[in-house]
């Protein structure tokens, strides 16, 4: 074989081997997800695609041929602004041969406003040209997210709301800056904390057990009135809603909560509360919250079978304490005789000022009762400090009493009558004494009531 023939089999050789890793590399980028390319400009500023994968059909909208015989059906789909940015970027990368990597918007004919992201690395031609050899793909669903992801930080941020995230250990992961003003402390001190000991902080049992069923359940939703503290140990009260984020079947589950401060509100309905339903001088039950209690007791005895005692107190000589030291030293009695009768019976029993210095005390047990209220009447007559000047007052109490039984036909408002019937008749034998209306034998229908 001479030299010539030799060449031209070499020669042959190197070229069939070309051809079959040219197949190869088009079997390979046409399969790659994405677009495989490169682009060139030339010294003249001319700008084309030497080669361009078929991909580029179904990601940008137009055919590789296309794009190939002319750069303008790639460039004209991109969004004005965002083509802009893109054309300045190449540049640089032109000048200063360094990577190309960019996202950008186009307006694909067919699926409308897309993201792509392309990246490409430039080599200078011997002729002076500049050819990038990338990769474009469409990260449409990735920006969407991305999107999402940035607008729920901003909502986050931004609402009023106090928001907490928790992991799948039910740790605080998140945690906006509204609920930690809240709280009174910074957002990354609650981070990692136990949503359960901030949320509950020393909730009831039941209240926990309720939430964790109700988060539980299929619709995963729980709502409701929780009392936060703050890190001064301040009652804030919030209105929640806590939800189960099921994200993936196979994840463990995550919670969001979120909370309103309403501790204005709470505050301004328990002053209402206390408004309605106690007396504002002395801070005793008035008479509407002592006939709501009257009824619930009789309710109860007729269930039960164990009888109450109702007491119906008037002060005496008290008139003379106004007269003597003014009306100011009359509200302290009242005030001193109503800490003294509170003080002296037991949580489940009730003391109620009537109005001016008539209270009225309910047992709802009646073992020596007699004993309680011999007591009271022996409290009220020791001195009382009046004035800044150290003076002090004396008064005296009469006391009528009743008891209700389940047998007893009548309702609240006739037992008060019964009570203060008693009184009239412990006032008009000599005062400072306990009466019973049991005592009297005097009809219901004939009762006299007390001028």
């Amino acid at each position: 074989m001479d030299e010539n023939t030799d060449c031209t089999s070499r020669f042959q050789g190197v070229a069939e081997a070309d051809r079959e890793w040219l197949v190869r590399f088009r079997d390979f980028v046409e399969n790659v997800p994405g677009v495989v390319y490169q682009f060139r400009v030339d010294p003249d500023g001319q700008m084309w695609f030497p080669f361009m994968s078929e991909g580029l059909a179904e990601c940008h909208g137009c055919s590789a041929s296309e794009a190939m015989q002319d750069a303008e059906a790639v460039f004209s789909l991109m969004e004005p602004d965002d083509r802009q940015h893109v054309m300045s970027t190449m540049e640089t990368s032109r000048a200063t041969m360094t990577p190309w990597e960019e996202t950008y918007r186009i307006q694909h004919p067919v699926k409308g406003l897309r993201w792509l992201h392309g990246r490409s690395t430039p080599a200078r031609d011997t002729d002076g040209g500049t050819t990038w050899h990338g990769y474009l793909e469409d990260v449409t669903v990735t920006q969407r997210a991305h999107e999402k992801l940035q607008q729920a930080a901003c909502i986050l941020e931004a609402s009023q709301d106090g928001i907490l995230i928790t992991d799948e250990f039910h740790r605080i992961d998140e945690v906006n800056e509204a609920f930690a003003l809240m709280l009174g402390v910074t957002e990354h001190s609650l981070l990692g904390q136990p949503a359960s000991a901030t949320l509950l902080n020393g909730d009831s049992e039941n209240l926990a057990q309720e939430i964790i069923a109700s988060l539980g359940a299929p619709e995963g939703r729980w709502s409701g009135q929780l009392k936060l503290r703050t890190a001064t140990d301040q009652p804030v009260f919030v209105q929640a809603i806590i939800s189960t984020i099921r994200t993936d079947a196979r994840a463990p589950d995550r919670h969001v909560a979120i909370c309103r401060d309403i501790t204005p509100r709470v505050r301004r309905e328990k002053e209402l509360r206390q408004q309605a339903n106690y007396d504002p001088l002395t801070g005793m039950a008035n008479r509407r919250m002592l006939s709501d209690r009257l009824a619930q007791s009789i309710r109860r005895t007729r269930f039960s079978g164990e009888p109450f005692v109702l007491g119906m107190l008037d002060l005496d000589r008290f008139k003379a304490i106004n007269d003597r030291f003014g009306h100011d030293a009359g509200d302290e009695v009242l005030c001193e005789v109503a800490r003294r009768l509170s003080g002296s019976v037991r949580e489940e029993d009730m003391v109620a000022r009537l109005g001016g210095d008539e209270f009225v005390i309910l047992l709802c047990h009646c073992q020596s009762e007699m004993q309680v209220f011999d007591r009271l009447l022996s409290l009220i007559k020791e001195p009382i400090p009046v004035g800044k000047n150290g003076e002090r007052a004396q008064v005296g109490a009469s006391l009528g009493l009743t008891r209700f039984d389940m047998d007893k036909p009548i309702e609240g408002e006739q037992l008060l009558r019964e009570a203060d019937q008693a009184l009239y008749y412990a006032k008009a034998n000599g005062r400072d004494r306990a009466a019973w209306f049991d005592d009297l034998q005097i009809p219901v229908g004939d009762m006299a009531t007390r001028s």
